[in-house]
């Protein structure tokens, strides 16, 4: 079974500092409220009230880096009946506006953005691979990370070598 991004990272709402617990708990609260992945700049945005803080963004970034992109079949233990194994069977909501929250923080240039870059180039190798698997079932490709790294593109040129990294199915 998978879990919700929000799940794992209300799990580790404790550790947090009580400022940085509360901004996290609006932040689980957001995330819950979404249905859909950030379709557009305004939609991505709506993450840059909960960037101010390299506690809380490193947390975010910890559950990124934890969170299997999976498909509807055996390796999730679990098939979902009637469904095509080429679908994503993930948080792919709760995954991509955390993809756009570090986006936002390393283009504001915030306290060790290096380090969210290198979380970043690695989500880039992760979607890479889950995108090639998801071509081969015959599954389609929506690019949602391509789509976030492209919300900030006429802003800043920061993005351009990881958007580079990303491989088009």
């Amino acid at each position: 079974m998978h879990e919700y991004i929000r799940d794992v990272l209300s799990a580790k709402i404790g550790g947090l500092s009580p400022e940085n617990r509360k901004i996290a708990e609006a932040l689980v609260k957001k995330l819950h409220s979404f249905t859909h992945a950030p379709l557009n700049k305004k939609d991505g945005l709506r993450m840059l009230p909960f960037i101010e803080s390299w506690e809380l963004v490193s947390t975010v970034a910890a559950v990124v880096k934890e969170h299997k992109l999976g498909f509807n079949d055996e390796t999730n233990g679990f098939v979902h009946p009637n469904t095509d194994r080429s679908i994503p069977y993930y948080d792919s909501v709760g995954y991509y506006y955390c993809i756009d929250l570090l986006v936002l923080y390393v283009i504001n240039k915030k306290e060790n953005y290096e380090k969210i870059i290198s979380v970043l180039e690695s989500e880039i190798a992760k979607e890479n691979e889950h995108s090639k698997i998801k071509k081969e079932r015959g599954g389609r490709c929506f690019d949602v990370m391509s789509r976030v790294f492209g919300f900030y593109k006429k802003d800043t040129d920061m993005l351009d070598n990881l958007t580079a990294k990303l491989e088009k199915y």
